[in-house]
């Protein structure tokens, strides 16, 4: 992880298959200056932390955020509807994770008129969690898990 704070979407091995897990997220985590740790969150199929894991990174400017990377269990194409789509500083979960670097909850993607929201629904997705990583104290990307 040395140099880069992005996280990970990762295809499981050979021996996390054999004991269920399908995927799993890593978040780079820097506790101690000159250290490196990677908190990593493991899903199954028979019990999965999440139906959709998304990474947004800022643009180069560091105006908004865009689709880097995902992977959803309903919707294999997904990732196609972020084409061009950037979230703003505060605009949704997302933008609010940016803008507060704190986690966001929100437990109803009903009503949300967010880029991200329209896309949830279509996956019969209700519920996201966004997480902000930050490198030095700034936002490297927003983690969002679906539920």
């Amino acid at each position: 992880m040395k140099g880069s704070a992005t996280p990970l979407l990762m295809p499981p091995r050979r021996a996390s298959s054999r004991v269920g897990s399908n995927k799993g997220v890593g978040l780079p985590f820097t506790y101690a200056p000159g250290h490196n740790y990677v908190m990593t969150f493991l899903s199954a199929l028979g019990t999965p932390i999440a139906r959709r894991f998304e990474v947004w990174a800022p643009t180069p400017e560091r105006d908004a955020l865009v689709f880097h990377s995902g992977n959803c269990d309903r919707l294999p194409d997904f990732a196609s509807a972020y084409a061009g789509t950037r979230i703003a500083p505060g605009a949704g979960p997302l933008g609010r994770a940016w803008l507060t670097a704190l986690p966001v909850l929100s437990a109803s993607l009903a009503d949300d008129t967010s880029p991200i929201g329209a896309p949830a629904r279509d996956a019969g997705l209700d519920t996201v969690v966004a997480i902000p990583v930050l490198e030095a104290g700034s936002l490297k990307a927003v983690v969002c898990l679906y539920f």
